[in-house]
């Protein structure tokens, strides 16, 4: 009768018999493992039943590994809402991969808010995005739950990583330099802040960094994605959204040139690549058009107004245009 195995027995035991194994199995078997291996680190070996079959033929022992589960059932759920900039990076990934199967997204409501105390036990901080794995494992931080989707679906979908150690190492560098310098500051385009200074002086900074990022920013003839080549990365993830923020609140708000939800003139890298990644990416605009929509809404309940944007800029002792 079938029997529940742990991949760590299923591992051991297969390695045992590779060594019997014509070269063609092998790498049969081994595929299977690695697939297998996967979905258990998703917490899902409790929900499969493994059949290991023994098939005696020319003198090689063949394994057969046969896993079964429903779809229906996610591996992982991930707390967020449209209008989140950081679980949109990690929605790119989940859609660029197509694993919108296994990991289900819904509102941080469903556990009592991001204030609830269910939430607050699985991420302390109160913040979305948050991954709950099926197992219960919690991870919050969004750069965190992308590598992690990054690595547990390796086998699906484009890598969103580039070849080469170089390329990785700028990639990380951008994601990095967004979520220090930019993410830490952004919140004065639509948040109350403690005073008019406090506003202004934190814009001051955000237009520091994005030109910093205008120059980490590829130049149009090098693709149509945030760093050479030719095809997206999770930087173009982690910056199409906070580009979103900047590109809608920035022009009509605070008086910065450019076009409104499009562009800005100081920034003509940056505004030529958000136009290029999302026409070569339809999963790049899906999440653009996500958190754009999310800050028309804002934007229609008198957002700004209510946390004193409008006023703190009608003061003219400090400089809100940029450059």
């Amino acid at each position: 009768p079938p029997v529940k195995h742990s991949i760590v027995e299923v591992s051991s035991f297969m390695a045992t018999s590779l060594s019997l194994s014509s070269s063609s199995h092998a790498k049969s078997i081994r595929s299977s493992i690695r697939s297998y291996s996967s979905r258990s680190r998703l917490g899902l070996t409790h929900r499969h039943r493994l059949r290991v079959g023994c098939v005696l033929g020319s003198g090689l022992c063949r394994r057969h590994i046969m896993a079964s589960s429903s779809s229906s059932d996610p591996a992982a759920t991930l707390y967020d809402m449209p209008i989140s900039n950081h679980g949109a990076r990690v929605r790119y990934a989940i859609y660029a991969k197509d694993i919108q199967d296994v990991v289900h997204i819904v509102s941080p409501n469903e556990l009592g808010g991001l204030k609830g105390e269910e939430y607050l036990k699985r991420n302390p901080q109160g913040k979305m995005p948050l991954l709950v794995l099926a197992d219960g494992t919690a991870l919050p931080e969004s750069e965190i739950i992308v590598q992690y989707l990054l690595d547990a679906y390796a086998d699906r979908g484009p890598s969103l990583k580039p070849d080469d150690a170089v390329s990785r190492a700028k990639t990380a560098y951008v994601c990095r330099h967004h979520d220090m310098y930019i993410a830490s500051v952004q919140g004065c385009m639509y948040r109350a802040m403690p005073s008019t200074e406090a506003r202004a002086t934190q814009l001051a900074e955000l237009y520091k960094q994005l030109c910093v990022l205008e120059s980490l920013c590829s130049s149009p003839e090098d693709g149509p994605y945030f760093l050479p080549g030719t095809t997206a990365t999770h930087a173009d993830g982690a910056i199409v959204p906070t580009m979103c923020f900047c590109f809608y609140a920035l022009p009509k708000y605070f008086g910065w040139p450019g076009e409104h939800k499009a562009s800005l003139s100081a920034f003509p890298k940056l505004s030529a690549w958000f136009a290029s990644c999302q026409a070569s990416d339809a999963n790049l605009k899906k999440v653009a058009d996500e958190v754009t929509g999310a800050l028309g809404a804002w934007d229609e309940g008198g957002r700004w107004e209510t946390v004193g944007a409008i006023a703190d800029v009608k003061n003219t002792e400090y400089k809100w245009a940029y450059p």
